[in-house]
């Protein structure tokens, strides 16, 4: 634990830096299970998790299951429409109560495989088999284990540990910035599911900053969003925006041809919103693992799942207004948006397997980080708060 706590105590030092001059944070804070351990609960049980969009639980009964590391979750939208989060851990003997089922569906009762106890779909016990041959038998107490939820925008977020403030104050700024989208009348029309051989804090910081545009998208989105463009917000304690707007270049090249009136887009443009351009693009960090973009017609969401110290699952989505899914092309309009979310992703999902590798090197260096990582920075400082908060350095709550 000595060790750890002096990882710990190097985070907040990294953290500490100005940010003119930051760094890297230590190699072992993606690799060390012993560290990952208690980030898990001062970072991701302690924090509001997005699980899934309102518009995946289209029905009443209508499910979704995730496992955040070795905690396995189902989300379920209940009889009159209420969503609520429950532990998957039968109370009786501990069985997975969804074990190896799908991961989505529908469904009238929650059917324990072991022993058939069954629950309905607020959590409540209303079989057990034999049991009520037992002496002072009453199960009319026993539930699943539910977590706190709270819908934001539309997102449906859980907190582990049942301790958080109300995500509504935390991200009470965040909503004011993207309340020109009318995200609750949007929906999921693509997703993706992509396995990460890599900590999620690796694709967490690969989201935020934009420097990697020179490398890794050098060919897709450097060309029309160059990192050296971007601005990025003061910090922010629970998120952070990067305005990453349109090429001068290539906006002065194809002038002629483009007008706000009549841009082509893939889906008809949202109104009023307090964009440069009409192809700038906001992305977001909602800490601990938000990651969230809106553009002119749509916008992108990223579910991360932590599964260990070096795995997440990766979900991909784009939301659009509801209504565009009467269009008559509207398919051949989600292919062409799908396939442009899905280009940069790749590239993404490959240099984060390439950073998951060197980190194991025993030649790992620490680096100075450029401006355009200014993002990571933040990033680090929010991790740092967190160990701070929970007792897991020797630095004090003003140190940051």
């Amino acid at each position: 634990m000595s060790d750890i706590k002096a990882l710990c105590n190097r985070m907040v030092e990294v953290a500490m830096k100005e940010k003119q001059f930051a760094i890297t944070s230590p190699a072992m804070i993606y690799l060390d299970d012993d560290y990952n351990k208690i980030e898990k609960s001062a970072v991701i049980d302690s924090g509001w998790m997005s699980i899934a969009h309102l518009s995946q639980l289209a029905s009443q009964g209508s499910y979704l299951c995730v496992d955040i590391f070795d905690e396995p979750i189902i989300v379920i939208k209940n009889d009159t429409d209420e969503v609520h989060a429950f532990s998957r851990v039968c109370p009786h003997r501990s069985a997975d109560i969804l074990y190896e089922s799908q991961t989505t569906g529908t469904c009238r009762r929650l059917v324990c495989p072991y022993h058939a106890w069954t629950f309905d779909l607020d959590g409540k016990l209303v079989y057990a088999p034999q049991m009520d041959k037992l002496p002072e038998w009453d199960g009319t107490d026993i539930n699943l284990h539910e977590f706190r939820t709270e819908i934001w925008n539309g997102f449906i977020f859980i907190n582990i540990d049942g301790k958080a403030q109300p995500l509504k104050d935390l991200y009470s700024e965040f909503s004011q910035t993207i309340s020109p989208w009318p995200m609750n009348n949007m929906q999921v029309i693509f997703e993706q599911s992509w396995t990460g051989d890599f900590n999620w804090k690796i694709m967490v910081e690969n989201w935020s900053e934009f420097y990697h545009h020179v490398g890794a998208h050098s060919k897709t989105l450097e060309i029309d969003f160059p990192s050296e463009d971007v601005l990025i917000d003061p910090e922010h304690d629970y998120y952070m925006r990067t305005v990453a707007p349109y090429r001068n270049s290539t906006r002065e090249k194809d002038s002629a041809s483009y007008s706000s009136a009549n841009a082509s887009f893939s889906f008809p443009k949202f109104n009023d919103l307090p964009l440069g351009d009409d192809r700038d693009i906001w992305v977001f960090l909602g800490y601990p693992c938000f990651l969230f973009m809106t553009a002119v017609d749509s916008v992108y969401w990223l579910r991360v799942i932590p599964k260990s110290s070096t795995k997440c699952e990766i979900l991909t989505t784009i939301l659009v207004d509801k209504d565009n899914i009467k269009l008559e092309d509207f398919e051949s309009r989600k292919d062409t948006l799908a396939k442009f979310f899905v280009d940069f992703h790749i590239e993404d999902m490959f240099v984060n397997t390439s950073v998951s590798k060197g980190l194991k090197s025993r030649y790992v260096q620490t680096s100075r980080l450029a401006d355009t990582e200014n993002q990571v920075w933040m990033f680090y400082r929010f991790l740092a708060r967190q160990l701070i908060k929970n007792n897991l350095t020797d630095y004090p709550e003003s140190s940051l």
